[in-house]
């Protein structure tokens, strides 16, 4: 398990770095009563001339929930992340990536 948010090329064999650069991070904190809210917002470089696909590593925490996922490449839109069944999200993704598109999919870690 990781103790830190990165962001980490999917087939790290082929890449001569294990994650990608952090070029800056910015957190902001919302307390009321008993519940925090985390606004994390970190700006990664991809040090390749070609796209990579990558997986976003964020540690489990006890009480911990992601409430959105927002991904900004570039000068590209914002994608949203939605919430869907397992197997409709794993197509969803292999056909964005197959289609040469901009995709993103974030999962439960069961590890750790």
């Amino acid at each position: 398990m990781t103790d830190r948010i990165s962001l980490q090329p999917i087939d790290s064999a082929a890449h001569a770095f294990r994650t990608l650069p952090l070029n800056s991070l910015r957190v902001r904190v919302q307390v009321d009563q008993v519940l925090a809210k985390f606004t994390i917002v970190q700006t990664y470089k991809n040090p390749s001339d070609s796209q990579i696909e990558c997986a976003l590593v964020i540690p489990k925490l006890e009480g911990f929930i992601m409430g959105k996922l927002l991904i900004k490449v570039g000068e590209a839109d914002v994608i949203e992340g939605k919430v869907l069944k397992k197997e409709s999200a794993k197509q969803k993704y292999e056909d964005a990536v197959a289609k040469g598109n901009t995709a993103v999919m974030a999962k439960e870690n069961k590890e750790g």
